[in-house]
């Protein structure tokens, strides 16, 4: 083996940054917030091992997460420093205790590998376990709560890489020491000016690409956060009112309040205060709905607790039935669904106007996506400022 060789601290490039999204959303999904209620979690009662999946998601979002983001960082930090140390010693300089230094770093960062290392490969099995189990496709929905696909054993597996890869560095840097303590051979004792050349490059590498991974980190950050499931949603939680209409050029209707509290399409109006709406992140993509007409102030968006979800407004507190998201299923067309709506039903169904002909007012129910061009304006909505 090369000395200094970076081939197996390098596995975590290995795995995609959309890897580590599903795995974050994975565990994001399962620890949302309480405000999405207890219904949210009833979902999940099939799983096997619930609670086991339970702790390692917390341990993973508490202490893996974190591990496997330090180890990055202070992959790109310490490549950095030893690829110009490196660069020194082919200028003819270089002293031992900068060396010395390097060398504690790279204990610092074993010993993170080798928790990680456990910590992922708890993860990945039980996991894995829910993922394989026949009582999987038993849960009652797939939209909230999806595999890991690939499963998360492709983390487990580069953590071992990594470790191994560490040890090796460290055991390479205690004898790169020795050599420079030996004033008659100095590094030179250690590695041949060719290999010395060789590890600049690679080392560069590394810290290139690890800085890049850094970046990406970031983003799969957000599955934790819950924070990427609003992507897509271009509506803003600051007071903003906007007409909710159907996406359709010859469209003239709006979502509004009835008479009777009920969510219905009418014919559209831009200074009706009914038909004016503002929303609120509720968490993991859900939002809050809410209408501006006076007669409604303090109540949501919400659904009657029966087969049919008729969508109504509400003041009375429930919880899963007022959670709403907005997902975007092309370059311009946005679609709504409730949380209540997802946990009923084994596929997902979306807000749709039910009129008998195009452009007339209506009420409103849940159907199956229509993908169908020429009927599919009466589930896709487009959402502007008033």
């Amino acid at each position: 083996m090369a000395k200094l060789d970076t081939t197996q601290i390098s596995a975590l490039l290995t795995v995609p940054i959309e890897d580590w999204i599903l795995i974050n959303e994975r565990v994001g999904i399962l620890l949302a917030p309480s405000p999405l209620g207890g219904l949210y979690y009833q979902q999940f009662a099939s799983i096997p091992m619930l609670d086991e999946l339970l702790n390692v998601c917390r341990t993973w979002n508490n202490s893996t997460w974190p591990l496997a983001c330090e180890v990055v960082s202070e992959t790109n930090t310490f490549a950095t420093r030893l690829n110009g140390f490196l660069q020194t010693v082919l200028d003819g300089g270089g002293d031992v205790d900068t060396l010395k230094n390097l060398a504690s770093d790279a204990t610092g960062i074993q010993k993170q590998t080798e928790t990680f290392k456990t910590e992922s490969a708890t993860f990945a099995n039980v996991n894995k376990t829910a993922d394989t189990s026949p009582a999987r496709h038993t849960y009652s929905t797939n939209f909230v709560f999806h595999d890991i696909n690939p499963d998360p054993t492709a983390v487990s597996d580069a953590a071992l890489q990594i470790t191994l890869g560490w040890g090796n560095i460290v055991d390479d840097m205690t004898q790169a020491i020795k050599a420079m303590e030996d004033a008659e051979k100095g590094f030179g004792g250690f590695m041949s000016r060719v290999e010395i050349e060789t590890a600049v490059a690679d080392w560069k590498t590394v810290a290139d690409k690890f800085k890049d991974l850094k970046d990406g980190m970031g983003e799969a950050a957000s599955g934790l956060t819950g924070e990427i499931f609003y992507e897509g949603t271009t509506i803003r939680e600051d007071g903003t009112l906007y007409h909710v209409r159907l996406d359709h050029p010859y469209e003239p209707t709006a979502l509004a309040v009835g008479n009777n509290g009920s969510l219905v399409v009418e014919t559209f109006d831009a200074s009706d205060a009914s038909q004016k709406w503002s929303f609120s992140k509720n968490g993991f993509g859900w939002i809050l709905m809410s209408n501006s007409s006076p007669n409604y102030s303090g109540y949501r968006a919400d659904v009657t607790n029966s087969a049919s979800y008729a969508p109504v407004m509400t003041n009375t507190g429930r919880d899963t039935g007022t959670n709403y998201r907005i997902i975007k299923v092309d370059n311009h067309s946005l679609r709504i669904v409730n949380l209540d709506v997802e946990l009923g039903m084994e596929q997902q169904r979306v807000l749709q106007q039910n009129a008998v002909y195009l452009g007339e007012p209506g009420v409103l129910n849940w159907n199956y996506l229509v993908e169908d061009d020429t009927t599919q304006s009466i589930q896709t909505w487009k959402f502007t400022e008033a």
